[in-house]
């Protein structure tokens, strides 16, 4: 029997997280970037994807329980601060090339992501 775990998105709000941005960076593989929001505190989180279940994390999870334990590391990811901690993290992680720049929506995306932070909501519609 075939297991499909829920999205990395529904995971985390259905754990009381509020998304106020999420941005994909590449396309059979690559990056999720999110501005989270959990009452008054701002976080800001990094996930990859592969393109098969031998090098997507999400794709491999074969049960609830592993669902639960690759979420639960998402979490002690996230990267908690003020507004401009966060604005200053998300310059950093692109002038570092830390995530994969050959997106074509590169600078795009990176707008929407400080946009949302700055805004405090979802900038686009899905």
């Amino acid at each position: 029997m075939s297991y499909y775990p829920p999205t990395y998105e529904e995971g985390l709000k259905s754990l009381g997280f509020e998304i106020l941005a999420w941005v994909t960076f590449g396309s059979y593989q690559g990056d999720y970037a999110a501005i989270l929001k959990e009452d008054d505190t701002l976080g800001f989180v990094v996930i990859g994807y592969g393109s098969c279940s031998g090098c997507d994390a999400l794709e491999a999870c074969n049960s609830n329980k592993e669902y639960r334990e690759l979420l639960h590391s998402v979490i002690q990811s996230i990267y908690w601060g003020t507004q401009e901690e966060l604005l200053s993290k998300i310059n950093d992680e692109y002038d570092d090339n830390n995530w994969y720049r050959y997106d074509d929506d590169f600078s795009q995306n990176k707008s929407k992501l400080i946009e949302a932070l700055i805004k405090g909501e979802q900038p686009w519609s899905r």
